[in-house]
């Protein structure tokens, strides 16, 4: 969890993920799977902004005890279940240095795992005062992922612009959900598109350089050489600076500006 702040890593001890994910088969394999590694990235979005913006007059979640901490779940919930059906859907031998989960339990019971974390996911935002305004969010933003992996799963990208499209619905999608969430808990709904778009562009941002980084990057396939590949890369980088910077709030832009630098310094 080397992302998180140390004092931001509370919902994710053992202790305090189990008691939001229960006592069931599938709350077990979830708790094991989200435990077994990983960056923890979207959470620490959804907490950067919300820290951000938190203003308890203003109501809504800033209110409510424990309500980023649920969001914060919520998002890796999401994410850890997209990880368990795209590995099955690529072939996946490993994730984190250990067989995949559904290497380890068989893919029917990995399905299963996935699905039920989409719904333990949408559970934990039903259950906030922001709740309406929660799940309309995750349905918009999760099914943005959603049809980001079904287009990559149809066809390789042919163009750039493809490709691009695909990176920015599969994954920044995910880390636009993140963000949203960040401002909705924090109490402060109204800069939940701004930073969501913050996440779109960053999420791109990070698929490009995890692309790169596999060796397996679409533009490549595209026809792209290095050069041009970093050049993209690099423009979609400063996508991520401007939706930071046009933030509408000083503190928010501060905020998502050191969440990018980590990135900025890997790209």
């Amino acid at each position: 969890m080397s992302a998180l702040p140390e004092d931001a890593a509370a919902p994710f001890a053992p202790e305090k993920l189990a008691a939001r994910l229960g006592s069931s088969q599938c709350a077990a394999d979830a708790a094991e799977f989200i435990l077994s590694g990983g960056k923890f990235l979207r959470p620490a979005l959804t907490l950067a902004v919300c820290r951000a913006l938190r203003r308890g007059a203003r109501g809504n979640g800033a209110e409510q005890p424990g309500a980023a901490e649920s969001a914060m779940v919520a998002v890796e919930c999401f994410h850890r279940a997209s990880l368990l059906h795209d590995d099955i859907q690529d072939g996946s031998p490993e994730r984190y240095g250990k067989p995949c989960v559904h290497a380890a339990l068989g893919v029917p019971r990995a399905i299963a795992l996935g699905d039920w974390l989409v719904a333990r996911g949408y559970a934990l935002l039903s259950g906030l005062r922001c709740a309406e305004e929660a799940v309309r969010a995750a349905c918009a933003h999760h099914a943005g992922m959603c049809e980001g992996q079904a287009r990559e799963l149809a066809r390789a990208p042919a163009t750039p612009a493809e490709a691009l499209e695909i990176a920015r619905l599969k994954t920044g999608s995910g880390f636009a959900l993140a963000a949203a969430l960040g401002a909705i808990t924090g109490g402060a709904a109204e800069f939940a598109d701004a930073a969501g778009e913050f996440g779109f562009a960053y999420g791109t941002a990070f698929q490009l350089a995890d692309d790169e980084a596999d060796g397996d990057s679409p533009l490549a396939a595209c026809g792209l050489d290095g050069a041009e590949r970093a050049a993209i890369a690099a423009r979609a980088l400063e996508e991520a600076g401007s939706a930071a910077r046009a933030a509408g709030d000083a503190a928010l832009s501060d905020a998502l500006l050191e969440f990018l630098e980590p990135l900025a310094r890997r790209m």
